[in-house]
């Protein structure tokens, strides 16, 4: 009972060129301080992180359990409620 939502399916891939694209909505992002490392299962670092605007969310792929965060110019994909990092989108804002 409760546990990890599933994975998302494999559609995250598609995700970076709809976020290249939707580079001008998000805006400009704050550098992430030198030795921060992101990785899948772990947690996401507090007080980093951005939500995306509603008009960028609606245009990703939708993953029950899942919420896309924004960390510098990467897009992470952070299952709620144990805000472990599932997928890093690495620099796909610059």
């Amino acid at each position: 009972m409760g546990g990890p939502p599933p994975p998302p399916p494999h559609e995250i891939r598609l995700a970076p060129e709809r976020l290249h694209h939707l580079r001008a909505e998000i805006g400009p992002w704050n550098a992430l301080p030198p030795g921060l490392v992101l990785a899948p299962g772990q947690p996401l670092p507090p007080g980093y992180d951005q939500p995306l605007p509603p008009v960028v969310i609606q245009q990703l792929p939708y993953y029950q359990g899942y919420e896309w965060r924004q960390l510098g110019p990467n897009i992470v994909l952070v299952a709620l409620g144990t805000g472990l990092i599932y997928s890093i989108l690495h620099d796909v804002l610059n």
